[in-house]
C-alpha cells in the first residue's frame, strides 16, 4: 500500500449541503433509533441472510489468526473455545454471487478484567470490515498516554497497510472529537485516524478506513466496509473538463432557499434559520457538465419542490397524559403478531426524558421463539400517548432472506405511511409535508422508506422528519419514528438577510474538488441514506466536481448573515485550542481543557493558582469522573434519564450546575443533609479530601477520625470531622503536605491542585475497581 498525505475530501460537506441530518455521538440502542431511524437496517445496500454454521464450515483458528494480524499481541491469550462465530450471507446489490460474512465475538476474563471484542470478516479471503475491542488493560490506557500521537499514527498506518493490499490510501485530517459531552479521565485515551482510497490519485468518496488507537498503544477499532466489486470501472480522468469551468458553472446556477435547523443542544430546542442549496446538488459530472441532483444527471438544476402539508389545519385531537400501564397496553397492541410459536414479553416500562426533551415511556420488550430470544424497545409520549419510536424487530429478525413479494406500489405504500401517522401520531399531521423524494423501489428489508419533512411557516425544517417504512408485501409498518423536537423559538423569515447577500457569501467561499463517486453515493439523499462506506457496489464510478465551501461543520445563518457552527452537530469541546503554562500541572491542565473537563470561555479566564469555588470545583470533579452534557439540558432528568427530585433548594432543573450537583449527590460525593449547596463558597483542601474519599466509597471508614494518626506538622489545624478523610487521602496518594510537611487544611483548593489530584483519584478508583459509566 502507498500513502499520500492530503487534506480531507469533503464528502461530509456534500451530504450536509444536501440537507441530510447528521448524527451525533454514541448512544444507547433506543437513543440510536431515535437519532438515526432512516436506513438503520440497510447494510451497504445489501441483503443479509442468517445461515447456520453447518451451511458454511468455520475455521475458528483462521479467524483468530486474522485477529492477531489486525491487532498483534492483543489476542495471544485467546483460544478457539473463547470465540463465538455467527455466519450470514450477503447479496450485494446488482450481484448474483453471495458473500459469506463471519461475525466474531469474544468475551473473556484476562488478568481479572474482562476483554470484549467483536469483528466482521467477509469472503473467502476474510476481508476485515469492522473491529471493536475493549481492553482489559484500561488503566494503562488512561491519561497520561503511554504512546504519543505520532507513535499511534505510525501503528494505524501499518494496520491500513496490511488491510488494503496494493491500493493507495492517503491520510485525511485527524478526526476531531465532536461530542455533546466532555471526555472524562476515566475513559481511555483515544487517537483517531482516517484514510481515504485514491484511484488514479483521485479520492474515492466514502471509501475510508477509520482506526482508533488507545493510549497504551492497543488498537481499539477498525472500520473499513466492503471492498468494491470486481465489476466496477472508473471514468477516465483525461476526459474531464477544467476545474475552473466546473466552478463557474456551479456559481452561475446554484439556487438558495431558506431552511430551519433545530439546535437541540440548548435548553429548550431553538430553531435557526439558514440558507442552503435548494434543491440539493451533489456536484457536476466532470465529463459532460451535467448536475447531479437526487441521483440523476440533469442539464439544468430544477426548481425546488413545493411542500404539500399532510393537513392544513391543526389536528382536532384531544389528548391527556397516560400512565405506565396504559403505555404498556399500547405497546402490547403494537407488538402483537400472529405467530403462535412466538411469545411476547414486556420486560419493563421506564419513564425517561429523550434527547428531544420529551418525557416518554420506554417499553422494553422481548420475543421468544424456540430457544432464541431477541428484543428492543418502543417509545411512547407520556403527554399524549402517541408513538415516538417503533420498529418491527420481529419482521426483521424472522425474515428468511427470500425476496419479498412486492404487492404494493410506492404510491400505495405512501398512502399506508400517511395512515400510520394518522394512527400513531395524529397531532403531527399539520406539522409535516409529503415526502420531497419518493422511493422508486424497496430497500433491502423489503420496505418502502419515506421521510416526511417538518414544515414551519412554509419552510422546511431540516433533520426533524417523521420516518416511516412500509412493507411492500403486506403494507405493515416496519419502522416508525416521530421524535419531533419541541421548539420554543422560531426566527421569522422576515428577519432574514437578503438572498442576494447570502449568495455573494456562498460564492466567495465556494470551491470544487474532484472525486470518484459510486452509483450508491450519487443516490445519497434524505430518502435513500447511504450507509457506511458509500463506495461499495457495482457499476461505473463517476468523476464528480463536488461543491466545497471549506467549512463542512458550518451553516449559513440567515438572520446573522454569516457562517456559524452547524447546530445539528454536537458542541465542539470547550477550549480545545487553548493552552496554558504551569510549572507542575501544565500537562494535566491542558489535557482537561482539551477534553472539556475544564470549561473555558477565553484564555484569560484560566487562572490555575486562583482559589476555586465549590461550584466550579465540583463541575471539574464530576466531569473528570464521567461524561456530562456540554450545555444545560432541559428538564429534571437524572443520570439515567428518569425523573428525580431536586436535592438543593437553590439548584433547580435548568440551572447550569443542576446535572452536575445531582450526579455528585447521587454518587454520595457531597453532603446532602443541608437545604442549599454553597456554590460560591471557596473549597478548602480538607473539604476536597472528603469529596475524594466519598468518591472512593470510604466515607464510613473516614468518619472514625480518632483511629488515624496524622503526621502532618499542622495536624492540629485539621478539623476533627475531616481528620479521617485527610489521613486516607494522604495514604492513597491523593493529597500531600508541602515541603514543610504542612497540609494547610483551611487553604483554598486551586485549579492546578485539582487537576493533578483528580488524575491520581482516577488511578485509585481503578485500583479499587470503581468504574463509573462514561
Amino acid at each position: 500500500m502507498k500513502f499520500n498525505r492530503l487534506g480531507v475530501t469533503p464528502l461530509a460537506a456534500s451530504l450536509l449541503i444536501a440537507g441530510m441530518p447528521l448524527a451525533a455521538s454514541a448512544a444507547t440502542p433506543a437513543e440510536q433509533a431515535e437519532q438515526s431511524p432512516a436506513g438503520q437496517y440497510h447494510i451497504n445496500s445489501t441483503q443479509v441472510v442468517e445461515v447456520s454454521d453447518a451451511d458454511k464450515e468455520v475455521d475458528v483458528k483462521k479467524l483468530i489468526d486474522r485477529l492477531q494480524a489486525v491487532a498483534p499481541g492483543q489476542f495471544d491469550v485467546i483460544g478457539e473455545d473463547d470465540v463465538r462465530v455467527r455466519t450470514s450471507y450477503r447479496y450485494p446489490e446488482g450481484q448474483d454471487e453471495k458473500i459469506v460474512q463471519y461475525r466474531v465475538s469474544i468475551n473473556k476474563e484476562v488478568d481479572g478484567e474482562r476483554m470484549h471484542a467483536s469483528a466482521s470478516f467477509a469472503g473467502d479471503d476474510l476481508h476485515l470490515e469492522h473491529f471493536n475491542y475493549r481492553t482489559p488493560h484500561e488503566k494503562e490506557a488512561l491519561f497520561p498516554a503511554k504512546v504519543s500521537k505520532d507513535e499511534a499514527q505510525s501503528k494505524a498506518s501499518s494496520v491500513v497497510d496490511q488491510l488494503t493490499d496494493d491500493a493507495t490510501y492517503h491520510q485525511t485530517d485527524s478526526i476531531s472529537r465532536l461530542m455533546p459531552t466532555n471526555q472524562s479521565l476515566t475513559e481511555p485515551i483515544e487517537y483517531r485516524f482516517q484514510y481515504e482510497r485514491l484511484e488514479q490519485d483521485i479520492p474515492v468518496a466514502g471509501d475510508t478506513v477509520t482506526i482508533t488507537i488507545l493510549g497504551n498503544g492497543e488498537i481499539s477499532s477498525v472500520h473499513k466496509g466492503m471492498n468494491p466489486s470486481k465489476d466496477v470501472s472508473y471514468e477516465d480522468p483525461k476526459q474531464t473538463f477544467d476545474q475552473e469551468k466546473a466552478l463557474k458553472r456551479i456559481k452561475d446556477n446554484i439556487q438558495l432557499g431558506l431552511h430551519y435547523v433545530v439546535d437541540s443542544r440548548s435548553e429548550g430546542a431553538k430553531a435557526q434559520l439558514m440558507y442552503n442549496f435548494d434543491p440539493a446538488v451533489t456536484g457536476i459530472h466532470a465529463t459532460d457538465g451535467k448536475f447531479s441532483v437526487n441521483g440523476e444527471f440533469v442539464e439544468d438544476i430544477p426548481e425546488a419542490d413545493d411542500l404539500k402539508p399532510l393537513k392544513d389545519e391543526p389536528a382536532d385531537v384531544e389528548s391527556e397524559p397516560i400512565s405506565k400501564d396504559e403505555a404498556k397496553e399500547r405497546a402490547e397492541k403494537l407488538l402483537q403478531n400472529d405467530d403462535d410459536d412466538t411469545k411476547l414479553r414486556i420486560e419493563s416500562v421506564r419513564e425517561r426524558q429523550n434527547r428531544s426533551g420529551q418525557t416518554v415511556y420506554s417499553v422494553n420488550y422481548s420475543y421468544q421463539t424456540g430457544s432464541s430470544t431477541f428484543g428492543s424497545s418502543v417509545s411512547i409520549n407520556k403527554a399524549d400517548g402517541e408513538v415516538v419510536q417503533y420498529h418491527d424487530i420481529y419482521q426483521l429478525r424472522m425474515n428468511d432472506g427470500e425476496d419479498v413479494e412486492k404487492n404494493l406500489s410506492s404510491e400505495e405504500a405512501l398512502d399506508q405511511a400517511v395512515e400510520a401517522i394518522k394512527e400513531y401520531a395524529p397531532s403531527k399531521l399539520n406539522q409535516y409535508a409529503e415526502p420531497v423524494v419518493k422511493p422508486e423501489d424497496v430497500s433491502s428489508d423489503g420496505a418502502y422508506s419515506f421521510q416526511f419533512p417538518r414544515v414551519h411557516d412554509g419552510i422546511r425544517v431540516i433533520g426533524d422528519d417523521v420516518h416511516v417504512s412500509i412493507s411492500a408485501e403486506d403494507g405493515k409498518v416496519i419502522m416508525f419514528n416521530a421524535d419531533t423536537k419541541a421548539v420554543k423559538e422560531w426566527p421569522s423569515k422576515e428577519d432574514a438577510v437578503d438572498k442576494k447577500q447570502a449568495r455573494e457569501d456562498f460564492l466567495e467561499d465556494l470551491g470544487v474538488s474532484l472525486v470518484y463517486m459510486s452509483p450508491q453515493a450519487l443516490k445519497a439523499n434524505p430518502v435513500n441514506p447511504v450507509p457506511y462506506n458509500v463506495s461499495s457496489g457495482d457499476g461505473e464510478y463517476k468523476l464528480i466536481y463536488q461543491p466545497d465551501l471549506g467549512h463542512d461543520t458550518q451553516t449559513y445563518d440567515a438572520i446573522k448573515g454569516k457562517w456559524m457552527d452547524d447546530p445539528r452537530l454536537p458542541n465542539r469541546q470547550e477550549g480545545s485550542d487553548i493552552e496554558v503554562s504551569h510549572p507542575w500541572a501544565e500537562d494535566e491542565l491542558n489535557f482537561m481543557i482539551k477534553a472539556g473537563i475544564i470549561q473555558v470561555d477565553d484564555p484569560e479566564s484560566v487562572k490555575p493558582d486562583a482559589p476555586l469555588s465549590k461550584g466550579k470545583a465540583l463541575n471539574v470533579l464530576v466531569r473528570s469522573l464521567t461524561q456530562m452534557p456540554n450545555v444545560t439540558m432541559p428538564g429534571p432528568g437524572g443520570p439515567s434519564g428518569e425523573q428525580q427530585e431536586q436535592t438543593f433548594d437553590n439548584i433547580a432543573p435548568g440551572d447550569d450546575l443542576y446535572q452536575i450537583v445531582e450526579r455528585a449527590a447521587d454518587r454520595g460525593i457531597i453532603n446532602t443533609q443541608q437545604d442549599t449547596f454553597p456554590v460560591d463558597e471557596k473549597l478548602t483542601r480538607q473539604e476536597l479530601a472528603a469529596w475524594y474519599i466519598r468518591t472512593l466509597g470510604l466515607d464510613a471508614a473516614a468518619k472514625h477520625g480518632d483511629l488515624y494518626k496524622l503526621d502532618f506538622a499542622d495536624a492540629n489545624a485539621i478539623d476533627d470531622d475531616y481528620k479521617g478523610y485527610v489521613a486516607l487521602s494522604q495514604a492513597l496518594g491523593l493529597l500531600q503536605g508541602d515541603e514543610s510537611n504542612n497540609f494547610q487544611p483551611k487553604d483554598n483548593t486551586t485549579l492546578a491542585e485539582l487537576a493533578v489530584s483528580n488524575t491520581q483519584l482516577v488511578k485509585r478508583m481503578f485500583d479499587n475497581d470503581i468504574r463509573p459509566r462514561y
